[in-house]
């Protein structure tokens, strides 16, 4: 058997250094928790059932929440600002995110105004926005059901002129992982591509679905 050089043992050596020293990097990284710009829950919250429908009539339940990462917000079309902010954001984000991680995520809008927010409204609102945004609602009591998952408010205000109402609601961005489970809540107002950067980073250490 051939002996090898001290050059070539000494490359060998190096190889072998920086191998070991790149899977040492690689599991850092992965036991390392992202450093997120919303508030982590420890533990995560699971999802407790509920049965709304989408704007055009398909079920949305606990298990359209699950196999993918879904940012869900609670609102309404009558809204004067915060909403229409909402979704500008939703819109922004969206559009920033690769192709790989926007496959396997969903934003979903869900109307707590079942009484003036009737499907083809809400499907008119939402998707002038961006067409990749679902929009939700269903009844009172289902709407309840899901705020209480996530700790959320909407309460009807008192009637203004000609009978016209507003809604005070939770303005939070929900983010529930592929597993149905409340895990990071945002609040904004938050930085263009914070939430996108934010879902590249768990899409990454998920992999893809």
């Amino acid at each position: 058997m051939p002996k090898l050089s001290i050059r070539t043992l000494s490359l060998l050596a190096s190889v072998v250094i920086l191998g070991l020293y790149t899977v040492r990097q690689y599991v850092e990284k992965s036991l390392t928790p992202p450093q997120l710009a919303g508030t982590v829950l420890e533990p995560q919250a699971k999802i407790g059932d509920f049965k709304l429908a989408t704007s055009s009539g398909a079920p949305f339940t606990k298990e359209q929440l699950l196999r993918k990462w879904t940012v869900l917000s609670l609102g309404f079309t009558h809204c004067p600002d915060v909403c229409p902010t909402t979704l500008a954001y939703f819109r922004d984000e969206i559009n920033a995110l690769p192709a790989d991680t926007r496959k396997d995520v969903q934003f979903v809008f869900v109307s707590v105004d079942p009484e003036r927010d009737t499907p083809e409204r809400l499907e008119s609102f939402v998707k002038s926005f961006h067409p990749e945004v679902i929009a939700v609602t269903g009844e009172l009591t289902e709407l309840n059901n899901l705020a209480a998952i996530f700790k959320a408010y909407f309460k009807k205000e008192a009637p203004m002129a000609e009978g016209l109402y507003n809604l005070a609601h939770s303005p939070q961005y929900f983010l529930i992982n592929p597993e149905g489970q409340w895990q990071v809540l945002y609040t904004p107002p938050m930085g263009k591509g914070t939430l996108a950067i934010d879902l590249g980073q768990l899409h990454d250490r998920r992999g893809s679905m």
